[in-house]
């Protein structure tokens, strides 16, 4: 059923009438709505999936997206913190700790790529992810540079040149 996605969906929907708790069987069938550009026919099915394999980082995944693109910021965030908790794999959390981001999630979105980072230290994607949504919080971009509040930085000033500021 490749490139055919309405046989795709006719075989699902047999398949299913049959084995109704194939969770994969009704993620593939979310995934086809979203491709299709019909989120608000791949909720079911995913909740479905998601009811069926709860611990599932992609079916997680999946879910985050029908409702991100349904506009429920709060229950996107909720399946993309779970998909992040629940997958393994380097792409994976890079994926899910992005669409956190994209929701403004910025401490899940760290976490989701703090994870990434530990799987795959050599890959520098996860530390520009993780130094960006820390940036995002105000914090330092490196974990090796911390701030001690009215000390690091002291009291600001504006329009003072560079010798006043030595001075100081």
């Amino acid at each position: 059923s490749l490139g055919r996605p309405g046989e795709a969906l006719e075989a699902y929907e047999e398949h299913l009438h049959n084995q109704p708790r194939d969770g994969g069987a009704w993620a593939r069938t979310g995934r086809i709505y979203l491709a299709l550009g019909r989120p608000e026919s791949a909720l079911d099915p995913l909740e479905k999936a998601v009811r069926l394999a709860p611990k599932n980082g992609e079916f997680q995944g999946l879910l985050g997206e029908v409702y991100r693109r349904l506009g429920s910021r709060e229950r996107a965030v909720e399946h993309f913190v779970l998909a992040v908790t629940w997958s393994d794999g380097e792409e994976d959390l890079l994926r899910h700790a992005k669409a956190l981001m994209t929701l403004k999630a910025y401490p899940e979105a760290a976490r989701g790529y703090r994870k990434a980072s530990e799987r795959a230290p050599e890959d520098p994607r996860p530390r520009h992810g993780l130094a960006a949504a820390r940036a995002m919080l105000g914090l330092p971009t490196d974990d090796r540079y911390f701030l001690v509040p009215g000390t690091s930085l002291g009291p600001v000033a504006l329009g003072l040149s560079k010798e006043e500021v030595l001075a100081r």
